[in-house]
C-alpha cells in the first residue's frame, strides 16, 4: 500500500542529506582541486569566485540549509515517482542534475550557459560538472534509500 508522505518529513530529510553531501563533496573537491591556487592563478576565475577565507564562505552551511529546503519542496512534488517506482533514485538524480547542473541558466561552472557565454575554457566547466555530478548522484542515492527504508518499515510514516 502506498502511504501518503507528509511534506515536512520528506523535505527535512532531503535538506539534511543535501547539506551533508554538499559539505562533504565541497571539502573533498577543495582538497583535490587545489581550489585556492587555481582561483587566484586564473584572472577570470579570481573575479568570479571568492577566496576561501572570506566570511561569506563561513555562511555556506546556512545557505545550503535554505537551498536544500527549497529544492526539497520542489522534489516533494515528485515523491511518489521517487519512492514507489523502479529506479526512483536515478529519476531524482536526473531531475537534479539536468535542472540544477547542466541546464542551469546561470553562467557558472558545469552549466551549458557557462560553457557558451564565458571564457573559462573547456576544462573549468567540465570540472564543475563533475563536482555537480558526484554531489547530486550521492544525494539522490542516499536520500532515496533512506526514505524508502523508512516507508517500508512503518505504515505510520505519514505522521511526519
Amino acid at each position: 500500500m502506498k502511504t501518503k508522505i507528509k511534506w515536512k518529513g520528506f523535505v527535512l530529510r532531503f535538506t539534511l542529506v543535501h547539506l551533508v553531501m554538499y559539505m562533504l563533496c565541497a571539502i573533498v573537491c577543495l582538497l583535490l582541486s587545489n581550489y585556492q591556487a587555481n582561483i587566484s592563478g586564473d584572472p577570470i576565475l579570481s573575479l568570479i569566485f571568492k577566496d576561501i577565507d572570506t566570511s561569506a564562505i563561513l555562511l555556506l552551511p546556512v545557505f545550503q540549509i535554505v537551498r536544500g529546503f527549497v529544492i526539497g519542496l520542489v522534489v516533494y512534488q515528485f515523491h511518489s515517482v521517487i519512492i514507489y517506482e523502479d529506479f526512483g533514485w536515478f529519476k531524482l538524480f536526473m531531475l537534479l542534475f539536468i535542472i540544477g547542473g547542466v541546464g542551469s541558466s546561470i553562467i557558472g561552472l558545469g552549466s551549458i550557459e557557462g560553457y557558451i557565454y564565458s571564457n573559462l575554457g573547456f576544462y573549468s566547466p567540465i570540472m564543475g560538472l563533475f563536482q555537480i555530478f558526484i554531489y547530486q548522484f550521492l544525494t539522490s542515492l542516499i536520500f532515496t534509500k533512506w526514505i524508502k527504508k523508512n516507508v517500508s518499515k512503518t505504515r505510520f510514516y505519514s505522521r511526519y
